[in-house]
């Protein structure tokens, strides 16, 4: 009996592993972030140019109505891994941040996935927030039943 439990305790030290792989090769692989649709200049309202502009660590007037042009820019799914979305879960993501002289530009905004944004944003290692992320979560939970 003892060594049927060291058994199934290998097996499952084996698949957590080759679940932190996998989770791993999402998290390092470069992916373009590429809208699916483009937005014809004649969508964009009269404060669009005006609200672009960042001021002074304010998020523009407008800011859900240049997220929701962007959220339909990217087919309501994660410019990354391409995960469907819904609007309130969908996330704002620039290309080049606020910070390094970005915009609010519909072609600065991304959407993405609370993953895809995790992995892009955060200054940890990579190995370190794998075990933070909900693809993580949900192939451990696939092991364990």
């Amino acid at each position: 009996k003892i060594e049927k439990i060291k058994s199934k305790n290998q097996l499952l030290a084996e698949d957590i592993l080759i679940v932190e792989d996998i989770v791993m090769q999402f998290a390092v692989q470069d992916i373009d972030i590429t809208p699916k649709y483009y937005v014809s200049k004649d969508q964009l309202w009269s404060t669009y140019e005006e609200y672009a502009i960042p001021q002074k660590n304010k998020t523009p007037k407008d800011f859900l109505k240049r997220k929701e042009l962007a959220f339909r820019q990217y087919g309501s799914a994660c410019g990354r891994c391409g995960q469907k979305l819904t609007f309130s879960n969908a996330m704002t993501y620039f290309h080049k941040p606020l910070e390094e002289g970005g915009t609010y530009h519909f072609e600065n905004i991304a959407v993405l996935c609370s993953d895809c944004n995790k992995v892009l944003t955060s200054s940890e290692d990579k190995s370190k927030i794998i075990s933070m992320l909900n693809i993580y979560d949900y192939l451990i939970n696939k092991i364990n039943h």
